[in-house]
């Protein structure tokens, strides 16, 4: 499945940013998944660390395109450390995450657009289970978990009456009970 900006899924103007909310999420998610502990390098809120001091380049977004720091992408390679790229690709429900080897982004970052404040910029598009760059034919992350979108969760919520309320609460209690 090919996706393109107005896809009928995508969420509108107003709320499509992929926020810090969106990142914690994603992180955690990834954390889980990956049976690791991530923390960031210095003060870079989209590259982390994990205990084996392996780095991972978490981006998300609604669109097509992204943009990588050149700091991160020029960073010089650490013997016996790997570097992955982790991509969200945001929906109104749910947030896909793909994950790959940042190694042939970096081999291959002459191929990519480069702005003035030192940005990679890329484009990429979906295809079953797969995320690929189009800049760089052949290269691709592959899709590693889904994140539900907490929030629309929490606002459809607060929209229902008390009664509503108190009646899917008394459900999830009777439902944790009975494990």
């Amino acid at each position: 499945m090919y996706f393109n900006k107005g896809d009928l899924d995508r969420m509108d103007k107003k709320t499509m940013k992929f926020d810090e909310n969106d990142r914690y999420m994603v992180i955690k998610k990834l954390q889980d998944t990956l049976h690791v502990s991530l923390s960031p390098i210095r003060n870079y809120r989209k590259y982390l660390k994990d205990e084996n001091g392996n780095r991972y380049c978490v981006l998300g977004g609604y669109d097509t395109w992204h943009g990588i720091p050149g700091l991160i992408i020029d960073e010089r390679t650490i013997a016996n450390v790997k570097r992955y790229l982790v991509i969200a690709v945001k929906f109104k429900s749910k947030m896909d995450l793909y994950m790959g080897l940042m190694d042939p982004l970096i081999e291959n970052k002459h191929k990519l657009t480069k702005t003035k404040e030192g940005e990679y910029h890329f484009d990429i598009n979906t295809r079953n289970d797969a995320l690929y760059i189009n800049q760089l034919p052949g290269i691709h992350l592959t899709k590693i978990a889904e994140v539900e979108n907490l929030k629309d969760i929490y606002e459809k919520f607060n929209k229902l009456s008390d009664a509503e309320k108190n009646d899917i609460l008394k459900k999830l209690i009777a439902m944790t009970e009975s494990k």
